[in-house]
């Protein structure tokens, strides 16, 4: 049969718009300079560091990123209830130093010790703090009016009595509680709120302390009446020093004030991060400190007495480096905050160092918190709007994916993955191993 001109002419003239509209979305605008820094304060003269080194190379962001294959199936298994764990409505995810796991709710605070859950507390509990340097695992009250620490089998409670009160309202972009604990020489256990003041437990007077910005020789903010302070993370040095981090917000501006550190007589400015507005500290196995700052990554070493300043991967505005976690090779891993046009709250990302450059893990172009953890492989989970991924050798390969956004994710000794999920029809603690 003969073909009908018009008709083809019509097919051709589709095909056309098609192929137009491909083209059209496919076009990527070109990403703009980052922006100058937020404006800084000056503070006091220098005391004891060398300036930052800049880094030896620029890192390059690789042209290829991971794939995701989504499983077929969600292979992960709910613990139930007749398991020993009774709730779903879930707070805190944690590993101990004996790989045991520890889960936080509504209905208590229970743990796993690879063979049976056992009930530690059957009042609700809160967020899990961390692990200080003698094994204790430090979690809140549901309500943050008590700080707990679990010992062995002993579970002591800290209230007004004993120094500790609820904290005021979270303040508009404050990180919340620093993600670890400081034990100093006379084994006194530091914590940053993530507000105008650090705490410390002293183990002699089974009491608590409040320091604020101005007792650590923070200067006041360069305005009165917005945020202020946010003393951010602690940290014990490889020197025996007590580190605190600082950032500074006036309404959506953030700078930096730095981190001062404790000698065990007074407080000293480290200046040569002065002006840097930090949000974690980490150290790793060499003693090396990594800082996550507002446009960079920052990296000390003890051994040459030296700063390293690493450049995140291009952004047309500011970043901050929110956390910074280490694997078992010492390599950073970061989540970054991405400032959008009207709000701070931009988006997220996720990307880690390896041999000098930046990889990709996850981009989800919205403001999406997410969790990462290293099994004793040395593999990488990483918990994600609701996905489980399994990252190595530049592959992300999803492996469930669970209702709601918020996920928390940890690895036992054993190699089990473990994800709570807080709310949603999944709700409650899942975990899996691998067959590999």
């Amino acid at each position: 049969m003969r073909a009908n001109p018009h008709r083809t002419a019509l097919r051709i003239l589709i095909l056309w718009c098609c192929l137009a509209v491909v083209t059209a979305c496919s076009f990527v605008p070109a990403v703009k300079e980052p922006a100058a820094r937020p404006a800084t304060q000056t503070p006091p003269a220098a005391t004891d560091t060398p300036a930052i080194q800049p880094s030896p190379s620029p890192l390059v962001l690789p042209t290829s990123t991971a794939s995701a294959n989504l499983s077929t199936s969600n292979p992960f298994h709910r613990v139930r209830p007749d398991e020993g764990l009774p709730f779903s409505d879930v707070s805190g995810l944690l590993v101990d130093n004996n790989g045991w796991v520890w889960v936080s709710g509504n209905q208590g605070v229970y743990v796993y010790n690879q063979s049976r859950w056992k009930t530690l507390q059957t009042e609700a509990g809160g967020a899990f703090l961390g692990v200080d340097a003698v094994g204790r695992v430090w979690t809140l009250s549901s309500d943050g009016s008590q700080v707990i620490a679990f010992g062995g089998d002993e579970r002591r409670a800290y209230a007004t009595a004993q120094g500790w009160t609820s904290l005021p309202a979270k303040e508009y972009l404050s990180p919340g509680f620093g993600d670890g604990l400081a034990n100093d020489a006379n084994n006194r256990v530091w914590l940053a709120t993530g507000l105008n003041e650090v705490r410390r437990f002293d183990p002699q007077t089974g009491g608590w302390r409040r320091f604020t910005a101005s007792d650590l020789g923070f200067l006041p903010p360069q305005e009165e009446g917005y945020q202020g302070h946010f003393l951010t993370d602690v940290l014990l040095s490889n020197a025996g020093k007590i580190w605190v981090s600082d950032c500074v917000a006036q309404g959506e501006l953030l700078y930096g004030m730095g981190i001062h550190y404790f000698d065990g007589q007074r407080w000293w400015e480290i200046s040569s991060v002065k002006d840097d507005c930090i949000f974690d500290l980490e150290m790793d196995a060499q003693g090396r400190v990594w800082a996550g700052a507002n446009n960079a990554l920052l990296q000390y070493d003890p051994a040459t007495g030296s700063w390293q300043r690493f450049a995140l991967p291009d952004w047309s505005r500011h970043q901050f480096v929110l956390h910074v976690d280490l694997d078992p090779e010492g390599n950073p891993w970061v989540e970054l905050l991405r400032s959008g046009a009207a709000s701070i709250y931009g988006a997220t990302a996720r990307y880690h160092m390896l041999a000098g450059e930046w990889v990709l893990d996850y981009e989800p172009d919205t403001y999406s918190p997410s969790h990462i953890a290293f099994g004793p492989e040395g593999d990488t989970w990483l918990c994600a709007e609701g996905g489980v991924y399994h990252l190595a050798n530049g592959e992300k390969e999803q492996i469930a994916q669970f209702t709601g956004r918020d996920c928390l994710i940890a690895v036992d000794h054993q190699g089990q993955v473990w994800v709570a999920i807080p709310s949603g029809r999944d709700a409650g603690v899942w975990w899996w191993k691998s067959p590999e």
